[in-house]
């Protein structure tokens, strides 16, 4: 895998209230090489407010990780300036993310005229990068957003 930089930024939607679990899962933007092919590679800390009762990383944070690194590929690739929505999203849960952080890494794979197709791959980093979950997430471009 390319290994990011050291330098992590935290994930930030400022349209959101300070308050919005968004924010208090502290999820982070991780820096990667332009020549790696990756996307967007977000992480999250695994801890006792993200956990399920076996330990793991709750499902549902699992699956907004999942949507967070595909959208921020998707803005990366089409700007902030574009509105996107995510369509669809399928994941297949394949282990559980118990050390942490997990990592999702999102390559886009289609990129047309109203849609993109993003992969991602969720590991936990704190167990020798086990691939954990796959997800698919298809956003559809809604064109210029318009100011209010």
């Amino acid at each position: 895998m390319t290994e990011p930089t050291l330098e992590s930024v935290p994930l930030r939607y400022d349209h959101l209230p300070a308050t919005h679990f968004i924010h208090r899962a502290e999820m982070r933007t991780m820096t990667t090489p332009a020549s790696s092919g990756v996307d967007a590679m977000i992480e999250i800390d695994v801890t006792d407010d993200t956990t399920n009762r076996a330990g793991g990383l709750q499902g549902g944070m699992v699956a907004t990780l999942i949507d967070c690194a595909a959208g921020s590929a998707v803005r990366h690739r089409v700007g902030s300036e574009n509105g996107f929505a995510t369509q669809d999203l399928v994941i297949h849960y394949l282990a559980a993310v118990r050390q942490g952080p997990a990592r999702a890494i999102a390559r886009i794979r289609k990129a047309g005229g109203r849609a993109v197709i993003v992969q991602v791959e969720v590991v936990d980093m704190g167990d020798g990068e086990r691939l954990c979950a796959l997800g698919t997430a298809t956003f559809v471009l809604l064109g210029e957003r318009r100011s209010s």
